[in-house]
């Protein structure tokens, strides 16, 4: 699991790998959510190109997120 982050010109980039469980769900939900506070992005991109599995606590995860 893993995430990388990018902002450019008002878009935020999150550039998921790995599996996203119940194990790894807060954590990479913390780091968007820092990124959104410090950023304040117009815009949300998530990429799950580089997702190899997804449980339901990863899809509840991004529920929450308000830009």
């Amino acid at each position: 699991m893993g995430v990388t982050l990018s902002n450019q010109d008002g878009v935020l980039t999150a550039a998921l790998t790995g599996d996203i469980d119940h194990h790894t769900a807060r954590e990479l939900r913390l780091a968007i959510d820092e990124a959104i506070e410090r950023d304040k992005p117009g815009l949300l991109l998530l990429d799950f190109q580089g997702v190899d599995f997804m449980d339901s606590s990863g899809t509840v995860s991004y529920t929450h997120l308000t830009l």
